[in-house]
């Protein structure tokens, strides 16, 4: 399975913040690692994991999506719970 970052920036008018991540949630396997950026696991790739969201964007918006693996950093400022889940799936 394939590590996914998603980095999205809600500039638009239309807030579509909350059903954007109702999406992302539907991964199953995911964590918020700010209020703009999320890890996804999942066998999809880049692509259909951006055409997948990108119906909750408005022009305006901003969205990457990218493959991640280990080794990787971070700072305290993610919560403890999210470390440990991103340690623990991380490869």
């Amino acid at each position: 399975m394939k590590q996914l970052i998603i980095i999205y920036e809600f500039k638009g008018y239309q807030n579509n913040k909350k059903s954007f991540e109702s999406k992302l949630r539907q991964f199953k396997q995911f964590a918020f690692l700010t209020e703009n950026a999320c890890i996804i696991w999942t066998n999809n790739s880049v692509v259909s994991v951006r055409d997948f969201l990108i119906t909750e964007i408005s022009a305006d918006d901003k969205l990457y999506v990218g493959e991640t693996a280990a080794p990787a950093a971070w700072t305290n400022s993610i919560d403890e719970r999210v470390t440990e889940y991103i340690r623990n799936n991380l490869k």
